[in-house]
């Protein structure tokens, strides 16, 4: 999978420490299995009735990968009330 991931050094007492963090990925299409479909639906409503933009994430998904790296939905959690 294509992706920008940034990392960042930080020192602390002659201690080195490296971490990353993904910063873009970029797919073009995602699998998703028909039995989430009535979560992404009532998700889409919840969007078309609010009068402003989205601030924070609706909804949390969790891909898995295939054996030719093609991505799909093996979970959904949907975070808006």
């Amino acid at each position: 999978m294509r992706g920008i991931v940034g990392l960042e050094c930080r020192f602390d007492k002659n201690k080195k420490e490296v971490a990353g963090h993904i910063a873009d990925i970029r797919i073009n299409k995602i699998n998703v299995p028909l039995s989430y479909r009535k979560l992404f639906d009532s998700i889409e409503a919840q969007d078309k009735s609010l009068k402003r933009g989205h601030e924070s994430p609706r909804y949390k998904v969790q891909l898995t990968y295939g054996s030719r790296f093609e991505p799909w939905i093996q979970g959904v959690d949907k975070l808006l009330k």
